[in-house]
């Protein structure tokens, strides 16, 4: 018995220490092909990088004729003012993008652009509430928790873990009064 152990060992070691050369003489050659191959690295860091998703709103020029919505407010002086355009796009589709958003920021974007269309999230999509309650605005927070708050008397909680733990997450972080408590009493009525 022990006799195997000892050759399971040296088997381990001795297959570590060739990993390890290996490894070593892959980085070599890697190193040596960047180093002789100008803008090689800058290449295969593009490769490599997600492709960003497609913004849903776009800042367009004033003085574009195709131009619809409210001007930009805060234009510095001498810039031109800017106006926010949605892009043609299906409630369905803007709504798909709203869900499928990953982060604060794009979360954010997708529910600006959402309602900046003109579509409105329907009473009992939980989904979308739920996202909504990742936005930067402390006061769309706050909607989102009423109308998710109204919707559990409807219909059963769907993703309950994921609703609790953004709910913890806005009663600790939070920095208005008012949005930590309505969290915190839609978290304790679960």
């Amino acid at each position: 018995m022990q006799r195997d152990r000892r050759r399971g060992n040296r088997t381990r070691t001795q297959t570590y220490h060739a990993e390890t050369a290996t490894t070593k003489v892959g980085k070599a050659r890697l190193g040596d092909a960047l180093e002789s191959k100008p803008g090689a690295l800058e290449a295969m860091k593009k490769a490599v990088e997600p492709e960003p998703l497609p913004r849903v709103v776009e800042d367009v020029p004033a003085g574009e004729p195709e131009a619809s919505g409210d001007a930009g407010e805060g234009a510095l002086d001498g810039a031109k003012p800017v106006r926010r355009v949605a892009k043609k796009y299906s409630r369905d589709e803007m709504h798909a993008r709203l869900v499928k958003a990953q982060g604060s920021h794009a979360i954010t974007d997708a529910v600006e652009a959402f309602f900046f269309a003109g579509y409105t999230l329907e009473e009992d999509d939980q989904e979308g509430w739920l996202q909504l309650l990742e936005h930067k605005d402390e006061a769309r927070v706050r909607e989102a928790i009423e109308r998710l708050r109204k919707s559990f008397l409807r219909k059963p909680v769907r993703h309950k873990p994921l609703l609790s733990q953004r709910l913890r997450r806005i009663e600790d972080n939070a920095d208005e009064p008012a949005t930590r408590e309505a969290a915190a009493d839609l978290r304790k009525s679960l």
